[in-house]
């Protein structure tokens, strides 16, 4: 999650308009319905989290059940995401606990509704 959010970044930073992902396709997120059977979703990367997290643009969420969540966290920094990512961080539930944690429970209801949607 870190890698592509911050490796997506700098070379947004750069390269500007060369680099290939753009910011729709780093941060459009659908995920699959879930307890979904496909194999890949066991390792998924939530990429698009980060940059949920830390933008001011207020994105909706679109969820496979017809449900949409409207994205309002927003107010985190790269620098509060390495902080929270201490060597006992094993998952992205205890990322999300520490960063709150951390950071005085900044948003804490946006943040907790982003990473619900997420499946974490």
């Amino acid at each position: 999650m870190w890698g592509h959010h911050i490796g997506w970044q700098y070379t947004r930073f750069k390269y500007d308009s060369l680099a290939e992902i753009t910011k729709f396709e780093h941060d459009d997120f659908t995920p699959v319905t879930k307890g979904s059977t496909i194999s890949y979703m066991r390792h998924w990367i939530p990429m698009g989290l980060l940059l949920d997290l830390q933008d001011d643009t207020t994105d909706i969420v679109r969820i496979n059940n017809g449900v949409n969540l409207i994205d309002n966290a927003n107010g985190y920094t790269n620098h509060m995401f390495y902080n929270a990512l201490d060597s006992d961080i094993k998952s992205p539930q205890a990322f999300k606990v520490r960063l709150l944690q951390e950071n005085s429970n900044l948003d804490q209801t946006d943040v907790n509704s982003l990473f619900q949607v997420y499946y974490y």
